[in-house]
Order: C-alpha cells, then sequence, then structure tokens
C-alpha cells in the first residue's frame, strides 16, 4: 500500500471515492419498474447496502465518516458524499409530491431533514449494533416510515417481506 498511497490520508481518500462511485453505479444501474413508493423505497435501500458482501463496504464508509470528523482532509468529501445522501432523499420526497403520492400536510422541506436523519440514525446503528438492526429490519422501518408519509394504504409486497398498512 505504501507503494500507492504516501499518507493514510490519501488512502482514506481514495477508499472513500471509491465507495462513493460504487454507490453512484449501483443508484444509476437500477430498473425501477415498479410503482412510485416501490421505487423509492429501492433507491433508498440503496444507501444501506444491504446485500450481505455490500454490507463491509456500507460499514467501511461510515466508518470513514466518523474519520473525518478528526481529518479535515478528508471533511470535503464526507461533506460531498452526506449532501449527495440528502439530495437524494430531496429527490424520492420530490417524486412521492409528484406523483400526488405525500400526504397534504406534510412539508416536503421538514420531512426531507425528518427522512434524512432516519436514515443517518439506521446507518449509525447498523455500525453500533449490527446484530440488532439486520437488514430486514432496515427495511421494515424505511417502508414503514414512507407508508406514514404517503397517501396509499395497500398491502405491499416488497423483496421477501409483506408488510401490512392499517388506515
Amino acid at each position: 500500500m505504501r507503494h500507492y498511497f504516501s499518507t493514510q490520508q490519501e488512502l482514506f481518500l481514495f477508499s472513500m471515492n471509491l465507495i462513493q462511485e460504487r454507490v453512484k453505479e449501483r443508484i444509476t444501474g437500477l430498473s425501477l419498474n415498479g410503482s412510485t413508493e416501490e421505487n423509492v423505497l429501492t433507491l433508498l435501500e440503496q444507501l444501506f447496502h444491504l446485500m450481505k458482501k455490500e454490507n463491509l463496504k456500507w460499514r467501511c464508509g461510515r466508518l470513514f465518516a466518523v474519520k473525518a470528523l478528526t481529518e479535515p482532509d478528508l471533511q470535503p468529501l464526507n461533506a460531498k458524499m452526506y449532501d449527495e445522501l440528502f439530495q437524494t432523499v430531496q429527490y424520492c420526497l420530490m417524486k412521492l409530491k409528484e406523483d400526488g403520492l405525500l400526504l397534504n400536510d406534510i412539508d416536503p422541506l421538514l420531512e426531507t431533514e425528518r427522512l434524512y436523519a432516519v436514515i443517518n440514525g439506521l446507518a449509525l446503528n447498523g455500525i453500533v449494533q449490527p446484530e440488532r438492526i439486520p437488514p430486514q429490519l432496515i427495511r421494515s422501518v424505511l417502508q414503514m416510515h414512507l407508508q406514514s408519509i404517503t397517501k396509499k394504504r395497500h398491502v405491499s409486497l416488497i423483496g421477501e417481506h409483506v408488510f401490512f398498512n392499517l388506515p
């Protein structure tokens, strides 16, 4: 590694960039052929690397974010990553609103902050207590949150589980 990177910060920057690019590739390569709700959930799930083989990359990405708190050289890239996460959340809520699915009393700006906080909280909990918050639970929390802010109330079949909406 010392032949390729002269400092630990260079290695971290390279790794953070690589993780960021892989997330972008995965998101741009998605086939979003379902309903708007299903597509939004699928898009948000990509932020978590829920597949087992991707989980280590996801955890490394979150750990790099923590490292950036004390390493000034990493902070601009970390800020960019979080800005892109925020924009993804904003896009998802905009899509729900455009399609008339967002509840009328939902303020899109406040809801963007709230969903962004939910995602960051799930990410942190996934690092601190990975055995307590498995991928299926992350999916369920995301789905429940989205269903609490949308107009449609029905039984959804998403992935491997069934989630019932109650009126």
